[in-house]
């Protein structure tokens, strides 16, 4: 995720270091030679990539194909924060929680849930 924000690609470098962000081959191993729960495990949280923070990624799911398509992957638990124009006032900018929860009248499929950091719910979605 890191690369592709970056501007690199697994054929420009095999990983990133620097704090200018810019790509090096400096022959260490990089996210994706490595078994994903490995990789993962080393990442800490909160981690920010420009205006998102993304608080949680959790686990991904197994024993449900709802939470993949052919493209995206939903872990259950995964918890971002991203500030965006306020709903109730657009002069002003207001944090928004992303949430991806396991839907409890299905117990199989999904649910996208959007609060406002005041705690009110401002959307969801569960993916049919």
């Amino acid at each position: 995720m890191l690369e592709l924000q970056k501007g690199c690609t697994a054929d420009d470098c095999k990983n990133i270091t620097g704090e200018d962000g810019r790509c090096t081959d400096s022959g260490e191993d990089s996210l994706s030679d490595k078994e994903p729960s490995t990789a993962l495990e080393n990442i800490e949280f909160p981690l920010e990539a420009g205006d998102l923070q993304i608080i949680s990624l959790e686990k991904l799911v197994e024993d449900s194909s709802y939470f993949r398509d052919g493209r995206s992957i939903w872990p259950e638990g995964y918890t971002a924060v991203r500030k965006f124009t306020s709903v109730t006032d657009a002069k002003v900018s207001a944090a928004y929680k992303m949430e991806v929860l396991r839907d409890p009248e299905s117990k199989r499929r999904p649910l996208f849930r959007v609060t406002v950091d005041g705690g009110e719910q401002v959307g969801f979605y569960s993916k049919e």
